[in-house]
């Protein structure tokens, strides 16, 4: 018997289909929930989120990787080549003449894609430098075209931040050497992704028709100081235009931690608002409907006016406007939702009682 009623009931929510994917999504919800508390300590993942060195490695409002699927072209990935973890092919080589001290790094990646990569940094750590030294910096293409990208002097430890992505005169070097190699120059502005990345051709002198070329590149670093303790490495992101499942923001923070995160604090959050605001009016309405008279009146008028009341354009202007904490907004939330159709209902359900 009771297994019947188990089946009945069963069969009703698969003839429901809305029914039935209320209980799936709210199902995704709680696994995704669970595995956020789970996975990484509330504590961890605020400081997570907030990090910007965490995402240094991370593109830029980069699409979601499953986009790749969908395109013909596909869209590069980031490329991430770091002396210090070996990641990548880096050779390095080290020369002592006298007191001077020349390090050179040579690293190779292959590039497959057809599109341009989004940004190019790079990171040099200069290590036991009191000295003056000069950092020179190479690009070498797959045709074998080497370009100076540029010249570094240091005078100190630490670490360096050559922005490769708004350096003009890279661009501007490069625009003359291609004039002169094929008579004319693009008919577009170009970036210094398109300058290290072109295909060098007259296929690169209109937007429509400019492809990267594919190939092993070849990035080089010849340092020289004038002590034998100094010591360097490098990191070169060569930032890609997709990243993860979800895709990151203008920060460089992936949006799966948001979404992973941000699932169980807006379940809480729901919650929380759903029944604090049911007991609130299920406690009004009883005692407008036991009193009556000017209470209820008051009550009631009060209920009409916000009923026509924009909640939602409400609360984000609430929220942008005065910057609220999630606390906060849920006060306000069950202070505005609280005086809605909800009690209306609720009185007429206690009328019918008393």
């Amino acid at each position: 018997m009771q297994a019947e009623f188990f089946l009945s009931k069963i069969y009703n929510i698969a003839y429901y289909k809305s029914l039935l994917l209320s209980i799936i999504i709210i199902l995704t919800l709680v696994s995704i929930s669970i595995y956020a508390v789970m996975s990484m300590p509330y504590d961890v993942a605020v400081k997570t989120w907030n990090s910007i060195e965490h995402w240094e490695d991370s593109p830029r409002l980069a699409l979601p990787s499953w986009v790749n699927f969908f395109v013909s072209a596909k869209l590069p990935e980031t490329i991430v080549l770091d002396s210090r973890q070996r990641l990548g092919q880096i050779e390095k080589s080290t020369l002592y003449i006298d007191e001077m001290k020349n390090i050179t790094f040579r690293a190779s990646f292959e590039y497959s894609y057809e599109e341009f990569p989004s940004e190019i940094v790079l990171r040099l750590y200069v290590y036991n430098v009191v000295k003056s030294g000069v950092i020179f910096v190479y690009w070498a293409k797959p045709s074998g075209d080497v370009i100076e990208l540029t010249r570094i002097a240091v005078d100190r430890s630490g670490s360096y931040l050559y922005y490769i992505s708004l350096d003009r005169s890279l661009v501007e070097r490069y625009v003359i050497r291609v004039e002169s190699k094929l008579g004319r120059s693009p008919d577009y502005v170009m970036t210094p992704e398109i300058a290290l990345f072109v295909k060098e051709d007259e296929s690169m002198m209109s937007r429509s028709t400019v492809k990267a070329l594919k190939g092993r590149y070849i990035f080089l670093i010849s340092a020289i100081f004038f002590e034998k303790n100094a010591e360097m490495d490098f990191k070169l992101n060569i930032y890609g235009k997709v990243h993860g499942m979800f895709g990151t923001d203008d920060r460089r923070r992936d949006i799966a931690l948001a979404i992973i995160w941000g699932t169980p604090l807006a379940l809480s959050f729901g919650l929380t608002a759903s029944l604090l605001i049911t007991f609130a009016q299920m406690l009004i309405a009883a005692v407008c409907a036991w009193f009556g008279g000017v209470l209820d009146m008051a009550v009631q008028r009060l209920t009409e006016i916000t009923m026509i009341i924009p909640f939602l354009p409400m609360l984000i202007m609430i929220a942008i406007f005065y910057k609220l904490d999630i606390w906060t907004l849920l006060l306000i939330i069950i202070a505005l939702y609280t005086f809605s159709g909800g009690l209306k209902w609720y009185r007429s359900l206690f009328l019918s009682l008393k």
